[in-house]
């Protein structure tokens, strides 16, 4: 799944390498209103995927503590375990 599109990548890209908006613009030949304005949307991109993944992670973790409380802790002696074995069938 692509996140950015591709001119988004060209701009990054090239941010990346002149490390200088206005240069950006000038070797893109855009406005830097232009470069603003894609990495405003790439941070909002950026914020939404973020807030998603920290929304799963967080269903994670819940699933995990109930998972630990639905799991007994209780070792049971060989006998215990075949009589509790034999009852669930």
């Amino acid at each position: 799944m692509k996140l950015l599109t591709d001119r988004e990548r060209e701009i990054l890209d090239m941010l990346a390498k002149t490390g200088n908006v206005k240069l950006t613009a000038l070797r893109l030949k855009i406005s830097r209103k232009t470069v603003y304005n894609t990495l405003a949307r790439i941070k909002k991109k950026y914020m939404a995927c973020r807030t998603f993944v920290n929304q799963i992670l967080a269903y994670k973790r819940k699933s995990i503590l109930l998972e630990d409380l639905l799991t007994p802790r209780i070792k049971l002696k060989d006998e215990e375990l075949e009589e509790v074995e034999a009852f669930e069938e």
